[in-house]
């Protein structure tokens, strides 16, 4: 059964977030796509990996191939190396990384945090409208992030953080106040979770983001920004999942109209409701920026005013012959 929605800029953001966020049980779960955008300019998971590991940043699978194709090499060696370049992109980067490590040859924690310093980077737009979804309540934030710019973000707007927790001295997961980050930070090296080896440890055998996890999908609605179904982080996530979990788990993430469907699919299988936008090429990803601006610009208001626009919303809606959840 669809749930019903109300539409927030180019976002059809479901009832029961918006109900989580007037009751402080909403956590915002914050991914690597959140902090891509300008002025922040950082990269993935896919590319930091190419970078830890060769020092440059990864080319596309088609553009290697392309170029291998002009060498002036035997047939068939030129035919070896363009299919082992296509298998590579198969390759989990965790899996990559942890090779890397074993090698013995490149301190990959080290190499992250020569890569990813922060202090001179600034929060993006869709940093300060997360900050700003909690204009009423603690901030409540899970992030995969090692960079700090949430922080940041909500130090430019006086908002006060409560606590930051670094992996793997996390609270219980009953309780989520201030910025978790579950995967480490910047702030200590030894925090990072880069490899398969340290995902390992994490979610199966020491488990304690596992059991982080659970705790906080069995009391909170969750939110993922910043994500996409085929993340590293998102297939140990899903064994977080349980059946009475299912109805408070969503995930926003960008589509196009061919794939809109598959999409909505496959984050059904991660046990998640999917919010879709379109991504295009003129404007990026500006329809998840405006979305979630103006969810937040509706939270900075008194609670009083939230409710009449949102019966507003409800009353041109109902005057409509659409479904409510394709509607503005």
């Amino acid at each position: 059964m669809q749930k019903p929605t109300l539409r927030f800029g180019e976002l059809n953001i479901p009832i029961a977030i918006i109900e989580a966020l007037q009751q402080d049980r909403l956590v915002v779960f914050v991914g690597a796509g959140v902090s891509m955008g300008a002025p922040t300019n950082l990269m993935n998971f896919e590319d930091l990996t190419q970078l830890i590991i060769t020092g440059h940043k990864a080319q596309s699978p088609s553009s290697l191939s392309n170029q291998i194709q002009h060498l002036n090499i035997d047939a068939d060696l030129k035919k070896q190396l363009i299919d082992a370049t296509w298998k590579a992109q198969y390759r989990a980067p965790e899996e990559r990384l942890g090779e890397a490590q074993d090698s013995g040859k490149i301190d990959i924690k080290a190499q992250c945090l020569h890569h990813l310093k922060d202090s001179d980077l600034e929060p993006n737009h869709l940093h300060h409208q997360i900050i700003r979804l909690f204009a009423h309540n603690p901030v409540r934030i899970i992030t995969t992030n090692f960079e700090r710019m949430l922080q940041k973000a909500a130090q430019l707007q006086n908002k006060t953080i409560k606590t930051t927790s670094i992996a793997p001295n996390l609270p219980q997961g009953d309780v989520v106040e201030g910025i978790v980050h579950l995967h480490g930070s910047l702030e200590d090296k030894e925090s990072i979770i880069l490899s398969d080896r340290d995902f390992g440890r994490a979610y199966l055998t020491e488990g304690w983001a596992r059991r982080f996890i659970t705790r906080v999908f069995s009391q909170y609605t969750v939110l993922f920004i910043g994500y996409s179904y085929n993340d590293t982080i998102m297939k140990y996530l899903a064994r977080s999942t349980s059946q009475n979990t299912t109805q408070k788990l969503f995930g926003i993430s960008s589509v196009t109209a061919e794939n809109q469907e598959a999409e909505a699919r496959r984050w059904e299988l991660l046990g998640m409701t999917h919010i879709p936008y379109f991504v295009s090429q003129e404007h990026g990803h500006q329809a998840l920026n405006t979305g979630i601006e103006a969810l937040a610009d509706c939270l900075n208001w008194s609670f009083s005013e939230q409710q009449a626009h949102i019966q507003q919303l409800v009353q041109d809606i109902e005057g409509r012959p659409e479904n409510l959840s394709d509607t503005a």
